[in-house]
């Protein structure tokens, strides 16, 4: 109770601070129902299928006067079922189900500029190397301090953190598997009205095991450029990753992205393809490209069959080619559906078998995602799906060791509603 006291008084100070400002009290309930029959893994015979209920509930107070901003965000992220101070009649709450999601004040001074320090998060171009991953219920924000700048069609943000788990006096020791520290510099061009472009250069570090000095880093290059007109929208990309990984190996891989979409009438269609480099045996360097904060959900597949890579394909990197329609009933509902083929993308050696040369087929299988969504105005829509997993036999036995799967399905309901409970805009 303690804990929550002092998150509402708090609030309390903020709301009264805010009465002579722009300010604002949203909430967000976010309950999923997902029925799970080979969701993110193939099953085998012997597996049941799972029925689950999630919540995401968060409570977001934005602060705006002058040139100071700041923004607060609570989040409670459960498993319906899953607390932890339970009596036999009933549930009673969890010791650790609140959060902070977002906590920063953002300062701007010279007109063009700003700096923004705390808790937050990073979303650009195209979600691919920074996102926030709203599909997952925790999301994905960080620590850090965010410079940005624009000007004259320029826009350019720079970032900066370095974490910790305790209060050292002396040293510097940090968990191996967890980062360390997280840099980039973004810059963005409006061509003209039609045409942007934008590069990026991100710089994790991972301390060396048992060391407290050692900073393994992991850098990122990329450019993007997005092309709209009318009906026509088209996004490509292309990343670059190099220096170390985890482990101090080197690194060179890469990812090339790109997606065109049309729309006439009511119809939209979508065509594009997704490669991402995996392990060339004659090179002595991690070839496997690294997703590192990068949206999963929102490209290869929604079954998540892919969003820990490295480990689904064994280094074997993946091609995505997709396709898609999403259909505009009226205003107030459409519905969609999209289409993944994959493979590997490099040649991988079928561990079965002591030939040296025997390798398994690149072909890993075919995803079909159907989905709707109705709007009620706009604080309440409803969402849902089905998808379907046609894998091939090389999925089968990366995943589950060659026994025979020829389909897996998950099927979900969401309802999200955001109430505004106060603004005095």
């Amino acid at each position: 109770m303690k804990k929550e006291a002092k998150l509402l008084f708090a609030l309390f100070l903020f709301i009264s601070t805010g009465l002579t400002a722009q300010f604002s009290l949203q909430g967000e309930f976010r309950p999923r129902l997902e029925y799970r029959d080979g969701y993110s893994q193939l099953k085998t015979e012997t597996d049941a299928a799972a029925l689950l209920i999630s919540q995401r509930t968060r409570l977001i107070a934005d602060y705006k006067k002058d040139w100071l901003s700041s923004r607060i965000s609570f989040q409670d992220v459960r498993l319906w079922g899953n607390d932890n101070v339970v009596a036999g009649t009933g549930m009673f709450g969890n010791n650790a189900s609140t959060a902070i999601f977002e906590a920063w004040t953002e300062l701007s001074f010279l007109s063009n500029s700003s700096i923004r320090i705390g808790r937050q998060t990073f979303d650009y171009d195209d979600s691919r190397i920074l996102s926030e991953r709203n599909w997952n219920n925790n999301g994905l924000s960080y620590d850090a301090l965010l410079y940005k700048y624009k000007r004259a069609g320029w826009q350019m943000d720079a970032a900066f953190s370095f974490n910790n788990t305790k209060n050292n006096v002396f040293g510097n020791e940090f968990p191996a598997d967890r980062m360390r520290s997280l840099s980039f510099l973004r810059l963005q061009r409006s061509l003209n009205t039609n045409l942007s472009a934008s590069i990026i250069g991100i710089v994790t570090g991972f301390m060396k095991e048992n060391t407290s000095e050692t900073i393994y880093a992991k850098t990122t290059y990329g450019a993007n450029v997005n092309y709209k007109k009318d009906d026509f929208d088209v996004f490509g990309s292309f990343y670059y990753q190099a220096g170390a990984d985890k482990s101090g190996l080197g690194v060179s891989a890469w990812n090339a992205n790109s997606t065109a979409q049309y729309s006439m009438g009511k119809t939209r269609l979508k065509l594009g393809f997704s490669l991402i480099s995996g392990n060339d045996t004659d090179n002595e360097k991690l070839n496997t490209f690294d997703l590192i904060y990068g949206a999963r959900h929102k490209y290869y597949g929604h079954m998540d069959y892919f969003n820990a890579l490295a480990a689904r394909t064994k280094n074997g990197g993946l091609n995505n080619i997709f396709a898609g329609i999403t259909y505009k009933i009226n205003q107030k509902a459409s519905i969609l559906i999209d289409y993944h083929y994959f493979t590997l993308n490099q040649v991988l050696h079928d561990f079965r078998s002591p030939d040296p040369n025997a390798v398994l087929d690149k072909a890993l299988g075919s995803e079909i995602d159907l989905g709707f969504k109705i709007s009620f105005g706009n604080t309440v829509n409803l969402r849902g799906g089905y998808a379907m997993m046609l894998p091939a036999k090389t999925l089968n036995i990366l995943q589950i060791g060659g026994a025979k799967n020829k389909f897996s399905s998950w099927g979900w309901l969401m309802l999200t509603v955001k109430p505004m409970f106060f603004s005095t805009k």
